[in-house]
């Protein structure tokens, strides 16, 4: 049982980890498009 609580927990960490660079980069990502138009 502990285990899985365990194993849960990481994963969830895990996603939450992914999910922040995920976005993270698709702001840097809309924030260079946005230069280069600017540009």
């Amino acid at each position: 049982m502990m285990w899985y609580f365990f194993w849960n927990l990481m994963n969830q960490l895990v996603t939450a980890t992914l999910m922040l660079v995920h976005t993270a980069s698709l702001l840097d990502m809309n924030k260079s498009w946005y230069t280069i138009g600017a540009g």
